[in-house]
């Protein structure tokens, strides 16, 4: 048995003084031993031993240890398999995939409330539907060579008519929403000061529970924009609350319409995306208040300064609504936003301008 050899080499090791190697050599014979009463235990059951673990002092030497590396590093390294789509292959999927016919369909309708949705279930791979007017394909899973293709053909489209896109946060951008329950004493006034016309007035009621304040301007520069922009609405609130403020920004659905992105978009997630936005990137522009929740696009973002109508708890001295003043018409914030498109637009379709990218114009 190894035990005799071990017994051999301790005995060595004492007759050469080597107590280091003497106290190796007997670990590895107590080891051995106990490995050995293991084995013959497992014969008797019947069982397959384990694979034994490899201690720190195993006998092995820095050379071996080397050709081991260098074996590791002629092999070739493992490559991740990538889940692909072809539009042409109708075998690997044939009731997910579009036929051609269908999809050249669709591209003849973009422009017409065709949008993107993002499922209430989603899967492992993440997968956007469909929604048409008049129930082409009403929620229909796309793959991802269609939705590219798609981005691609809207943005080619737009570009024809001289327009981009265009994606819009709400909260302290475009309005400012606060709790009735926690507005000052000195703000209270603002509750009787709703009415019912929806087209000029800037000031509205929500679920009988907030009040939502318009920025200065803002009507002025949706109808501006939206002849420059393809316009979307994007926001980290609820669909139900987006949906809503979105009729008091645009009752006739003139600007954006159904291109609304909402909380439930994003997958749980405390950052925003472009997925739902069905443009190409190069011809997409931002406006947000908040630069980290775009930390995957800032090439595409313009920060601007935040709305704050009513007390904020950051805020130092009295709200506008304490004052009963407001941000300027003539020199806010969403006029300086407008001439800063206004250029990226001219920039982008100026003929004389070799690269048709936003990022690169200097947003």
């Amino acid at each position: 048995m190894m035990s005799t050899c071990f017994d051999l080499l301790v005995e060595g090791a004492k007759q050469a003084g080597d107590e280091e190697l003497m106290n190796q050599n007997e670990t590895s014979r107590t080891l051995l031993l106990v490995r050995e009463e293991e084995e013959e235990a497992f014969q008797k059951s019947g069982k397959i031993p384990k694979k034994p673990k490899r201690h720190f002092f195993s006998q092995h030497t820095e050379q071996e240890e080397e050709d081991g590396e260098e074996e590791i590093a002629r092999k070739p390294p493992l490559k991740k398999r990538r889940k692909t789509y072809n539009l042409e292959n109708k075998k690997k999927n044939p009731d997910h995939e579009m036929s051609l016919e269908l999809m050249n369909q669709i591209e003849r309708m973009l422009g017409n409330d065709v949008v993107l949705v993002m499922p209430k279930k989603q899967t492992t791979t993440r997968q956007n539907w469909l929604s048409v007017p008049r129930g082409l394909i009403k929620n229909r899973f796309l793959t991802f060579d269609e939705i590219a293709r798609l981005k691609v053909a809207n943005s080619d489209k737009l570009f024809a008519q001289k327009k981009l896109h265009l994606v819009l946060d709400l909260d302290h951008t475009l309005l400012h929403t606060k709790a009735i329950k926690k507005l000052k004493p000195d703000e209270l006034y603002l509750k009787e000061q709703t009415d019912s016309d929806t087209s000029n007035r800037n000031l509205f009621v929500l679920d009988d529970g907030y009040l939502v304040k318009l920025r200065p301007f803002v009507r002025t520069f949706l109808k501006e924009a939206s002849s420059m922009f393809e316009i979307y609405v994007c926001s980290m609130g609820s669909r139900h609350y987006v949906k809503k403020v979105a009729d008091f920004l645009d009752p006739e659905c003139n600007y954006f319409g159904t291109r609304i992105i909402a909380r439930e978009d994003f997958g749980g997630k405390q950052k925003k995306n472009l997925d739902l936005v069905l443009g190409q990137e190069c011809g997409t522009v931002i406006v947000d208040d908040t630069e980290s929740v775009w930390y995957d696009h800032l090439d595409n973002l313009i920060t601007v300064q935040k709305y704050n109508y009513f007390t904020n708890r950051d805020q130092t001295g009295k709200s506008h609504a304490e004052m009963k003043t407001d941000e300027s018409e003539s020199e806010g914030e969403l006029l300086k936003v407008l001439e800063v498109l206004k250029r990226i637009h001219k920039l982008f379709f100026d003929s004389s301008v070799d690269i048709k990218d936003v990022r690169c114009l200097g947003l």
